[in-house]
């Protein structure tokens, strides 16, 4: 499948205000496990009028490259530049650039990570060093539903290590939030930016404009002892792309391989995520810390996909033998007679809730003993609803108009030169079965599809750990613990074959539904039939019906 997707430009503008005590500050980080590895200095403890204090994206560079050299293990890092301002939308598009990972990219957004080339689902993410739920079927989450203002560093161990009981074959991602005591500074930082798309407004009803809010606020109080932290970050942003899909290549007279059929979409998406992050920390004696920290994120895509799919000589279509035009033993030029295509306004809604908090108690003795507990929890629910929806020239195959299509295909796909329908026209192009695909429905036909999957996952982790550092000895410290994690995950798949009301098997689109036309000029078609297929089963002009071998009571996923 080739996908065209827009480039989106950005503009905006951020306020930052810091207020910090005379002294240096000192920037503290603790380790995946719940709470414990350190994180590189980004200024001297002991700071004075001749100390130089590196800030900004140099010192983003200056503690990634000190997390890599002090770590026991392969470590990748990246951190933000200031608190709020790690560089991407989202933690995916961030860590993505890092050595040995690869993005695998939904509607243009980085979705998943893979790292050194295993699949995403062998690998493992945790936030402040607990495991997180996922939103799909596998246990790798989807790093666009963590907005990366509510992020302040993100650690990639690529090996081993006893405590990161939660590590996957692959590696661990571990994302890491603010601490305001280890922070050491207060802050306020709000922050907003406009989107715009490139292509436009591919689908008339779609938008092309988006925005970004974020804010955040870091504050130490009772001396220094009690710490709180406060993140938001709410966007509302468009995605328009245009895509060809080929079915695939057949073979053609003479053995000539020939295009066997097409399906060009016009894809709009609208994007809306909110993230909300906060930490409180405690320093109840000088050799105990308490750490209460949350997040949560409540994400909604809706998308409208809007294309015709075109069966050509896999299908009753005639290839006319005196227009084929071949290059080697290909088929380059042609025209396609007695075409029966079919318009699609497809809509997909995947909104998904999560939450993930704990709690950490971490001692740390003169006498180089050290113990932890930490208490994670996390929860998401989630549903995909996709549906579908067909129109053509009439019920069934061999019914209604055909079309005539010249054609031209080369490196870059498919596209069409000449065709005599009119796939806007809506007396012309109706709601129908229009080549028998659901002869196999309950009702012995189908008009659209109802496809949706709800997810419910819960973790809860628990970690203890105690530690005694040794002097003078080959070994520096000895560290014992126990982890516990209880997970359940369940997928309830509901689908339901869509018909029209009162019986019909075919139906003009109602005017009060008719919307502008979407252009598919970029594959030589122009404009088709559009609505939102949303709606029409909002309103009743579609009806469900249950798809039984399909639809089925909760199951654990394993």
């Amino acid at each position: 499948m080739a996908h065209h997707h827009n480039r989106v430009r950005l503009f905006g503008a951020s306020l930052l205000a810091i207020m910090a005590t005379a002294g240096g500050s000192a920037f503290a980080q603790d380790a995946p496990q719940a709470d414990a590895a350190p994180q590189a200095d980004a200024a001297p403890q002991d700071a004075t009028a001749d100390t130089i204090i590196v800030t900004g994206f140099r010192a983003a560079l200056q503690s990634a490259v000190n997390v890599k050299k002090n770590a026991a293990q392969i470590v990748e890092s990246v951190s933000a530049e200031d608190i709020g301002r790690l560089p991407d939308a989202s933690i995916g598009e961030s860590i993505a650039r890092l050595p040995g990972l690869t993005s695998q990219r939904l509607f243009g957004r980085a979705n998943s990570i893979a790292i050194r080339g295993a699949s995403a689902d062998l690998s493992t993410t945790t936030l402040n060093g607990r495991p997180q739920t996922s939103t799909g079927e596998q246990r790798n989450v989807e790093f666009d539903q963590y907005p990366s203002e509510v992020v302040s560093r993100v650690d990639v161990f690529k090996s081993p290590q006893a405590n990161l009981i939660n590590q996957g074959l692959a590696g661990t991602v571990d994302i890491r939030t603010i601490r305001p005591l280890d922070y050491g500074k207060e802050l306020y930082s709000v922050g907003a930016r406009g989107v715009y798309t490139d292509l436009g407004k591919v689908n008339a009803d779609s938008k092309d404009k988006g925005y970004r809010l974020t804010g955040t606020y870091v504050g130490q109080f009772a001396g220094d002892r009690i710490g709180v932290s406060l993140s938001a970050a709410y966007n509302d942003e468009p995605y328009q792309s245009k895509e060809f899909e080929a079915w695939g290549y057949a073979d053609g007279p003479n053995g000539d391989k020939v295009i066997g059929g097409i399906k060009p979409f016009g894809v709009s998406t609208q994007l809306k995520r909110l993230g909300i992050q906060g930490a409180v920390q405690v320093q109840a004696t000088d050799t105990l810390l308490l750490t209460f920290d949350g997040f949560y994120g409540d994400f909604k895509e809706k998308q409208i996909k809007r294309g015709v799919e075109f069966p050509l000589y896999w299908s009753g279509a005639t290839l006319v033998p005196a227009s084929i035009s071949t290059d080697g033993d290909f088929i380059n030029k042609g025209t396609f007679t007695g075409v029966e295509a079919v318009v699609n306004n497809h809509g997909y809604e995947r909104k998904s809730k999560i939450f993930s908090g704990g709690f950490n108690g971490k001692y740390t003795g003169d006498d180089g003993w050290s113990a932890s507990f930490d208490f994670g929890y996390s929860r998401t629910d989630r549903s995909e609803l996709s549906l579908e929806s067909n129109a053509g020239t009439g019920y069934g195959p061999g019914n209604g108009a055909t079309d005539t299509l010249d054609f031209v295909s080369g490196a870059k796909g498919t596209r069409f030169t000449s065709s005599l329908l009119d796939y806007s026209d809506p007396n012309l192009m109706v709601l129908t079965d229009p080549l028998g695909w659901g002869a196999g429905a309950p009702l012995g036909h189908q008009e659209g599809y109802y496809n949706n999957r709800i997810i419910d996952d819960e973790i809860k982790s628990y970690q203890l750990e105690f530690g005694k550092e040794i002097e003078g000895g080959f070994l520096s410290k000895v560290t014992a613990g126990l982890g516990y994690v209880d997970r359940t995950k369940a997928k309830t798949p509901e689908e339901y074959v869509l018909n029209l009301a009162n019986g019909a098997t075919s139906l003009v689109l109602p005017e009060q539904y008719r919307l502008a036309a979407t252009d598919l000029n970029f594959i030589g078609i122009g404009p088709i039939l559009s609505y939102d297929p949303f709606k029409l089963l909002a309103d009743g002009v579609y009806i469900r019906t249950l798809n039984p071998s399909r639809t089925c009571r909760p199951r654990p996923i394993r």
